[in-house]
């Protein structure tokens, strides 16, 4: 009955620490894709908007 009691405590704890591994996933992720432009020789400028954006340009008429 005791890991009954205790399991609100287990689960926030495992919250806590799972939330704070994918933090600190996200922020090396983070510094890979800025580190990694610049490495290969590409300007740290991101690329066009039109080119990543999913709508289509003003231009075309659908």
């Amino acid at each position: 009955m005791a890991a009954l009691r205790d399991l609100p405590t287990v689960v926030n704890a495992a919250f806590i620490i799972s939330f704070n591994v994918a933090r600190l996933f996200w922020r090396v992720l983070a510094r890979c894709c800025r580190m990694l432009p610049q490495q290969a020789g590409m300007p740290s400028r991101p690329a066009p908007s039109q080119s990543i954006s999913p709508f289509p340009p003003q231009g075309v008429s659908t």
